[in-house]
């Protein structure tokens, strides 16, 4: 195992597209002065890093899957992510990130395959009855956060794509829509 913080070492490999540093006991921030990097996969899940998501991520536009499960990450999602318009597999699972649930599940809807967002600290309510026809998830966990209200009457909507559905450890209020 590989241990301390992820310094910016790779900063000067302009060849590098999968940095997977993941099962380690890296300690410390995500690095954020890698610009310049074409990266496609990022992958630093279960190690020991803290702080915030870097706003720096969102400059990664060609990142197809994103994992960052695992760590003690805390604070809000940057808007930049909205910016990654070839990001299929979004892992944030299992950390301390906070903000509006909604938030990030609208701006993610029309392209990302596959969200972990479960064992967070999200608010708010799930879908909130919003037009969710076009969402495209074919996996989507966002259990065990602080989301509360009702399952939205549309929730029928995602089905043409959603294979996986997963809200469980939630204090939804009301009844299954039919």
């Amino acid at each position: 195992y590989f241990s301390g913080p992820i310094y910016d070492c790779f900063k000067y490999s302009d060849k590098l597209i999968n940095l997977d540093l993941m099962d380690n006991y890296f300690t410390g921030y995500i690095f954020s002065s890698m610009i310049g990097l074409e990266l496609s996969n990022l992958k630093l899940g279960y190690n020991y890093l803290t702080g915030t998501t870097p706003i720096t991520l969102g400059d990664y536009t060609i990142l197809v899957s994103t994992i960052l499960s695992g760590n003690y990450l805390t604070g809000t999602l940057s808007q930049h992510y909205n910016d990654l318009n070839y990001l299929r597999l979004f892992k944030l699972d299992y950390n301390f990130l906070s903000g509006s649930l909604n938030d990030l599940l609208y701006s993610r809807c029309n392209d990302t395959l596959y969200l972990y967002a479960n064992d967070n600290i999200f608010t708010g309510t799930f879908l909130n009855n919003r037009e969710i026809s076009n969402c495209k998830y074919s996996y989507l966990n966002v259990g065990n956060n602080d989301i509360s209200g009702s399952i939205p009457s549309n929730i029928n909507q995602l089905s043409n794509y959603l294979e996986s559905l997963y809200i469980q450890d939630i204090s939804f209020t009301g009844t299954l829509p039919m």
